[in-house]
C-alpha cells in the first residue's frame, strides 16, 4: 500500500536516510533547545543525567509496559467501555514512542476530551 501511494523507494529512504538523521536527533548531547519540549521517558533519564544506555533502557520499559498495558485493555473478557480503551491506548502510545514533543499532546487532550 505505501509503495502504490509513495512510491517503492520510500521504505529505503526511510532506513538509509529518515531513520539515521532521527537517531541523531534523539541521541544528541543534553541539553539541546528542543529538547525542553519532550515528553517521554527518554528524555526525562537524560535531563536527569542518564546515559544513552540507561535512556534506552528506560524508554524500552516504558514501551513494554504500555504493550503490555494496551494487551490487557482490548483483552474480550475485560468489560471496558470502548471509548476508554480508544483514549488508554492513544495515551499508551505516547508513552511507547521516544519521540514524543508537548506538542504530540495537543491532538491527544483533544481525543481524551
Amino acid at each position: 500500500m505505501t509503495g502504490l501511494s509513495l512510491g517503492f523507494d520510500v521504505w529505503h529512504l526511510f532506513w538509509t536516510e529518515t531513520r539515521p538523521l532521527m537517531t541523531a536527533i534523539l541521541e544528541a548531547p543534553y541539553p539541546q533547545p528542543y529538547q525542553a519540549n519532550a515528553a517521554t521517558m527518554f528524555f526525562l533519564a537524560r535531563a536527569c543525567g542518564a546515559g544513552l544506555t540507561v535512556a534506552y533502557a528506560m524508554q524500552a520499559a516504558a514501551t513494554i509496559a504500555a504493550i503490555c498495558a494496551a494487551i490487557w485493555v482490548w483483552l474480550p473478557r475485560r468489560q471496558v467501555v470502548h471509548g476508554e480503551r480508544v483514549v488508554l491506548t492513544a495515551v499508551l502510545a505516547t508513552v511507547a514512542t521516544p519521540y514524543g514533543y508537548s506538542y504530540d499532546t495537543v491532538g491527544l487532550a483533544v481525543a481524551v476530551a
